[in-house]
């Protein structure tokens, strides 16, 4: 598990050397994706995309009254307090690029953006409107990554030169993504905080989602499960 820092973001340092390749194929391009751009937002404080993920289509969904609301509130009152004031709503967030932004954050974000462009544009050359045609503004302190895309029987694939802390920003995004999908909440806020209060009504909220089990997910579909263990474990890791 990665280690547990409370800390905002730090200052930049000079990005280490690309010297791993790793390689997506097919579908696993918005499993990274997804799970790079959910990590980021949880740092920055936008805890409603959880709830997105845990559950949906019920009546207090949206209801700033709802419990697990409330719970969520109170953890990012400990995290982040500087958005105390600024809104109830759990949409409210740092920005991705705030100076109190973590830096961690700012580094996964840096990897979605390239993965995304990349991959945008070799789907559709001609080109298109959404953020991911945009060019990349890499922010972060481990630098950009390279993406090499080609057309396969299984797709698009697409080969990623990243450094080891880049590689290990992937895999953290996927873990976290994977215990949110089991609703394992604490076990998710373990890798944003160690604080003792925030984990314990993490826990809470844990058992507030298990009653709603019956929205499953789907057996077929292991959200990450094997992609996490294959990246642990080096495979589709060129070093």
């Amino acid at each position: 598990m990665a280690k547990n820092i409370d800390s905002v973001a730090e200052m930049k340092k000079p990005a280490p050397p690309k010297n791993l390749s790793l390689s997506i194929a097919g579908e696993e391009y918005y499993l990274i994706i997804n799970s790079l751009d959910l990590y980021s937002r949880i740092w920055i404080g936008q805890y409603e995309r959880i709830d997105d993920l845990c559950i949906y289509d019920i009546e207090d969904r949206w209801s700033r009254n709802s419990k697990r609301h409330n719970l969520f509130q109170q953890i990012r009152n400990i995290l982040i307090p500087s958005l105390r004031g600024v809104g109830d709503y759990l949409s409210c967030s740092l920005g991705i690029w705030s100076d109190k932004t973590d830096i961690r954050a700012i580094n996964a974000y840096d990897i979605q953006q390239r993965l995304r462009y990349e991959v945008s544009w070799f789907k559709n050359p001609e080109g298109g409107i959404t953020v991911d045609f945009g060019d990349p503004l890499i922010m972060g302190n481990l630098g950009d990554t390279s993406v090499f895309c080609e057309r396969t029987e299984d797709g698009v694939c697409s080969l990623i030169y990243l450094s080891e802390e880049q590689l290990q920003a992937i895999q953290t995004a996927l873990e976290v993504y994977r215990m949110l999908i089991d609703r394992d909440i604490k076990g998710a806020f373990q890798y944003f905080t160690s604080n003792d209060e925030a984990l314990s009504v993490a826990e809470e909220l844990s058992g507030i989602y298990e009653e709603y089990a019956y929205f499953s997910f789907s057996s077929a579909k292991d959200y990450g499960r094997t992609r996490y263990l294959d990246l642990k474990s080096g495979n589709g890791i060129d070093r």
